[in-house]
């Protein structure tokens, strides 16, 4: 790694701070459908919220697979 390009290292640093960036995205769609799941208790029928919650993490975690 010592030998890198200052571009090759430029390049590394963005691919890095694009992941971590995903990763937080992850995290905080994952922590509203956990919410959710949790507080959905009780409720007649289709729980909106929660399945709009299921819906933005599937999205993202396709989008993270593909």
């Amino acid at each position: 790694m010592t030998n890198l390009t200052t571009s090759e290292k430029i390049k590394l640093a963005r691919t890095f701070a694009n992941a971590h960036s995903e990763n937080e995205l992850l995290r905080k769609v994952l922590r509203q459908l956990v919410f959710a799941a949790r507080t959905s208790g009780g409720v007649a029928g289709r729980d909106e919220a929660l399945c709009a919650s299921c819906d933005e993490a599937e999205a993202l975690l396709v989008q993270n697979v593909l």
